[in-house]
């Protein structure tokens, strides 16, 4: 299957949720690529009391988390945010044991392959011997920070890191999916035309290295909605760069199968413990080539989460909103409206999520469709 999305999620109740309502025209469309969070001082703190293993245990309940939504279904696993040799209590590595975890949950994962955490000898190990015991398949991951840009300049240098992995980890680069990850790209530095063009550059070398299958990430959603929408109990529009720059790219010549991912509606910087303190009500409300934004106040005040009662009204009389059938989301934003329920922080990022989701899938067809239509049209030049 080639996915039509993949969506770089947390393996976390809001998203697990949003997946677990999602329709199968948009379960048969994407493949989710998760990014697992390390384990925090206080689930640290719960599970020691316990009799099994912490580390062991927790990522064995992410794996029945994640099974209970996408059992027989293929994951990408990335694990960024631990150590490059990180190990459980028994001196396994955190992401072969994570994979075998899911795979006894019936739930499939190619692994990603971190370009800049390469270079950790005890990383790349760990992944060779997950290719020897499980004759897994990868994913690779390229990280566009400064230091990855500036690398790319030095094309032989690129081009032998590219080799070492492919040789290390005994894979054809033509069966291997390229993430150009840009990140977060909320900040005005990031412009369309740079993403455009950088991209261009790393599928240029990537493509002399043997890699045929790409696809395009960002977020152009800060850490904190504030940033975007400044004033509370305000709407406001923000524009998907990481989309714009996908538009523009698969139009190019050699291009056309580029594929398109982003980090749902929370961005890769965004904070994932705390009370709801420093939280605003707030609906993120995806439509094309945009993000419409529906922002409260802090959840701690005045009406609490009962706002959202309001914010929904506000999405379904922005003239965007895509109809109670449209998704699950969808339908319960207009019952959130109606004063059936509130919802807290999680129960949003599963809503907004779930919606996000199927009107991704809906554009990036509909765009496929269109410039192929264009092309069709084109003149056969002799």
């Amino acid at each position: 299957m080639t996915a039509v999305y993949v969506p770089i999620l947390k393996a976390k109740a809001g998203e697990l949720a949003a997946l677990m309502h999602l329709k199968d025209v948009a379960v048969e469309q994407i493949i989710p690529w998760f990014d697992i969070s390390p384990i925090n001082d206080e689930k640290l703190e719960k599970l020691n009391g316990q009799l099994f293993p912490p580390v062991e245990s927790y990522l064995s309940g992410v794996a029945a988390e994640i099974s209970t939504v996408w059992k027989s279904r293929k994951i990408f696993l990335d694990m960024p945010k631990w150590a490059t040799n990180a190990q459980t209590e028994g001196g396994e590595h955190v992401i072969p044991f994570l994979r075998n975890q899911l795979a006894s949950f019936r739930v499939s994962a190619d692994l990603v392959v971190d370009y800049v955490r390469w270079d950790d000898p005890v990383y790349a190990n760990a992944l060779r011997g997950a290719r020897v015991t499980g004759d897994c398949n990868f994913a690779l991951r390229l990280v566009m920070d400064s230091d990855t840009v500036e690398e790319l300049s030095e094309e032989e240098f690129f081009l032998e890191r590219l080799a070492d992995i492919s040789d290390t980890l005994d894979f054809d680069p033509a069966l291997v999916m390229v993430m150009i990850d840009f990140g977060d790209i909320s900040n005005e530095k990031h412009t369309m035309p740079d993403l455009v063009s950088k991209s261009e550059r790393a599928i240029d070398i990537l493509k002399k290295a043997g890699f045929k299958i790409f696809r395009l990430a960002g977020c152009s959603l800060p850490a904190f909605i504030s940033q975007s929408i400044k004033k509370q109990n305000s709407t406001g529009l923000v524009v998907r760069k990481e989309m714009g720059a996908w538009r523009t790219l698969i139009v190019q010549p050699g291009l056309e199968l580029l594929g398109f991912s982003d980090y749902g509606i929370r961005g890769p910087n965004a904070k994932e413990t705390g009370g709801a303190s420093n939280a605003n009500g707030k609906i993120r409300y995806t439509i094309e080539k945009e993000i419409f934004i529906a922002r409260g106040y802090p959840l701690t005040e005045g009406l609490k989460g009962a706002q959202h009662q309001e914010l929904a009204r506000l999405v379904i009389k922005s003239g965007s909103w895509a109809g109670e059938k449209f998704s699950w989301g969808d339908k319960e934003i207009l019952r959130c409206s109606e004063g059936a329920f509130s919802g807290n922080s999680s129960d949003w990022i599963a809503i907004d999520t779930n919606h996000h989701i199927h009107s991704v899938v809906r554009e990036v067809i509909e765009y496929r469709e269109l410039v192929a239509a264009k092309a069709a049209r084109q003149p056969i030049k002799v």
